[in-house]
């Protein structure tokens, strides 16, 4: 009998417990997610990379036009590199001239390793920031 007393009491809780403050509860909107472009990114900004979110500005012809009125040129003990038609070119320089009769072609084939990951540094300084 006293296990029927207890029964009876946790039925009429939950029914009161279900009546008044779960409906209530269900009434109250105000505290649901509401989703908008603002929290959508909150949640997923630590899970995409930032290059997603960076603006690529369009090619246009005045870069096109500005990039072909000049030449990027390195200049490394005495000697000035640059890229023309897709070869790399070198003069000597003489009191902080360039010295146009000594320019030359830069000959890869018959360079040491050492010769070879200067000249590797050179063309990238020289390539930084083109699109391919």
């Amino acid at each position: 009998m006293e296990f029927l007393m207890g029964f009876v009491l946790a039925c009429a809780t939950i029914l009161v417990f279900r009546f008044f403050v779960i409906k209530g509860i269900d009434q109250d909107k105000s505290w649901s997610i509401k989703y908008s472009q603002t929290r959508v990114h909150e949640i997923i900004k630590n899970h995409v990379p930032d290059y997603e979110f960076e603006v690529k500005r369009p090619n246009t012809q005045s870069q096109n036009h500005r990039s072909s009125m000049y030449t990027r040129v390195v200049f490394l003990e005495n000697q000035a590199y640059w890229i023309k038609n897709n070869t790399l070119f070198v003069a000597d320089m003489e009191e902080g001239l360039v010295d146009e009769q000594t320019t030359r072609e830069v000959d890869t084939m018959g360079m040491d390793r050492v010769q070879l990951e200067k000249v590797i540094h050179i063309v990238e300084a020289l390539t930084e920031g083109k699109e391919k």
